[in-house]
């Protein structure tokens, strides 16, 4: 692992020189909620007329979500989720097989994924219904078209959300560094928005999110656009993200190296006594 020094700091990337442009999911990796989805849903739903225990909306949030915006998981060739099981214990066996040129069509083809912001406000709206229907009927109600609403505009707020550990001073030493620092990020627009209440913080050259690109991660159209944009080589590029098919595979068969940021992640569960390579227990790990 080659050591980028400056005079004020160092960033460590496995290359003889630094990327041009580091790229970060959004939500898990820089952003995290004050609250928890369910308690913020609770609260809500009460202001409503909806009463619903914590516990029966966590486990609701988890199914809708994978409804609403993760079904092509439960699709996944066999052949394909076993590539994330072999990486956690050793990245280079998949190395190969992500760069192939019939894995980047094989995906292409497989995550199909076109959204716009129209689109984006429609699922969610499906997801509040799902989550917050009473627990004495099957039936949608005016209530949770109100809570929907509200939660929208909750979401929006940069009050609801908070820095990840490690979030702000990685990117206070990459642009130190002469790394320009990006979001690329499955939310909406109002990812801009909550930016607004962390100027000075989270500073970003670059902002990429779903609904604007036109393709949701893991689609590599989504990566393909942000390099035009970008109008860099997909090697000058690093992404940094907490989930493996969306910030891991898809980017790496675009291209472009990335790093899985994995801060709860037991040594444990990785077969060894540190991360494999490629692995961020800290976001930190990045320049450190």
């Amino acid at each position: 692992m080659t050591t980028f020094f400056t005079p004020e700091n160092h960033v460590r990337f496995d290359r003889e020189q630094p990327p041009k442009i580091v790229l970060l999911d959004a939500v898990g990796t820089v952003l995290t909620l004050r609250r928890s989805v369910a308690e913020i849903y609770r609260d809500t739903a009460k202001k409503v007329g909806i009463d619903l225990p914590k516990e029966v909306i966590q486990s609701r949030f988890s199914t809708a979500f994978v409804r609403c915006f993760t079904t092509w998981q439960s699709r996944l060739p066999s052949d394909w989720a076993k590539w994330e099981r072999l990486w956690l214990t050793d990245h280079t066996s998949t190395e190969n097989w992500l760069t192939s040129a019939s894995v980047r069509h094989d995906f292409e083809s497989f995550f199909s994924l076109p959204i716009d912001e129209s689109r984006e406000m429609q699922a969610w709206e499906t997801l509040v219904a799902e989550v917050l229907t009473p627990l004495e009927s099957t039936e949608e109600s005016n209530a949770t078209s109100s809570a929907f609403h509200v939660l929208w505009e909750l979401f929006a707020q940069p009050s609801t959300w908070q820095p990840i550990e490690g979030a702000v001073e990685l990117i206070g030493r990459l642009r130190a560094a002469g790394v320009q620092v990006g979001l690329a990020s499955n939310f909406d627009r109002r990812l801009h928005q909550i930016l607004t209440g962390f100027v000075g913080e989270l500073d970003f050259d670059h902002v990429f999110v779903s609904s604007d690109v036109g393709y949701r991660k893991p689609d590599p159209r989504f990566y393909d656009a942000m390099i035009k944009r970008l109008a860099v080589s997909p090697k000058d590029i690093v992404m940094v993200g907490d989930r493996w098919w969306e910030d891991f595979a898809a980017p790496t068969v675009a291209g472009i190296p990335a790093f899985l940021y994995r801060p709860n992640h037991a040594v444990s569960q990785i077969a060894s006594e540190s991360p494999p390579p490629k692995c961020l227990r800290r976001l930190l790990d990045l320049v450190q």
